[in-house]
């Protein structure tokens, strides 16, 4: 039996929010700096160029996650390998998998056994893989009936 690729994205509500709220930054600092204009004073010169470089990177990022809202892939399920995308911890860590998502493989043959970790207010993947390491993947899916579906993708690719 033939197995077909498939993709799971991103939840498109969290990268709505995040565009609104990056467009939203951006027109605030901008006008801050359109309303400091009146009093300027040489103290200034330094300030305009540097709120003129975040406002306008906010808007084009903002608007740049808006356009693509439902375009930036999470996980991919192949014939013999899942390819999942890495979310780091620290800082500018979420921004990661919008400006330069970086991802991982991990073939089939390697997945000892697959189950879901409930945390206080999210469900992970958890991955034992054969040595007994563990991979967590931390999925923004959509719903809970999505995070079963890919559970149930995944041990179907697994016999």
């Amino acid at each position: 039996m033939r197995l077909n690729n498939k993709q799971y994205y991103i939840n498109s509500l969290r990268t709505v929010v995040f565009g609104s709220c990056s467009i939203s930054i951006g027109l605030f600092v901008l006008c801050l700096l359109f309303l400091t204009i009146p009093y300027f004073d040489i103290s200034y010169l330094f300030l305009i160029p540097i709120a003129g470089i975040i406002s306008i990177t906010t808007i084009y990022f903002g608007s740049k996650i808006l356009i693509q809202f439902n375009k930036f892939v999470q996980l991919e399920l192949h014939e013999t390998e899942l390819k999942y995308l890495i979310i780091g911890t620290g800082k500018g860590s979420a921004l990661n998998y919008f400006i330069n998502p970086s991802f991982k493989t991990l073939k089939y043959s390697n997945i000892k056994f697959i189950n879901i970790i409930r945390t206080n207010f999210e469900k992970h993947i958890e991955i034992i893989q054969n040595d007994d390491s563990k991979i967590v993947i931390f999925l923004l899916f959509k719903n809970e009936k999505e995070l079963e579906e890919i559970i149930l993708e995944i041990k179907n690719r697994l016999n």
